[in-house]
């Protein structure tokens, strides 16, 4: 089962490892429930993801910044399950009717 989530994002990393590549996504969140009394700040997370993940990244990214991924849910340990995130869905482009400007001529009140 594939679901889409938009995470705050405050890295991502690539790596290497006895010649397999892993990349992981460190995601904040503002604390709620009981957490928020215990923690200032955002609440940071490590969640894994598919190599791809880095590359679908922009160039222009800023640590901040709201990032709209596709997931699973991966088996994890203790017989509990969580996300792992297969993509990233790609930012929308204004249609172009709307990306061009449009150009008029206003008329004036008269009173």
């Amino acid at each position: 089962m594939q679901f889409e989530m938009t995470l705050t994002v405050l890295g991502i990393n690539r790596m290497n490892i006895e010649g397999r590549t892993f990349c992981s996504v460190h995601t904040g969140q503002m604390p709620v429930g009981d957490a928020a009394n215990d923690c200032r700040g955002y609440e940071v997370t490590k969640m894994g993801a598919e190599p791809a993940v880095f590359d679908q990244i922009a160039a222009d990214f800023q640590p901040g910044e709201d990032v709209h991924f596709i997931a699973q849910l991966k088996k994890a340990g203790g017989g509990k399950s969580q996300p792992y995130l297969i993509g990233v869905v790609p930012k929308a482009t204004p249609p172009a009717s709307q990306a061009t400007k449009t150009t008029g001529t206003a008329k004036a009140d008269s009173k």
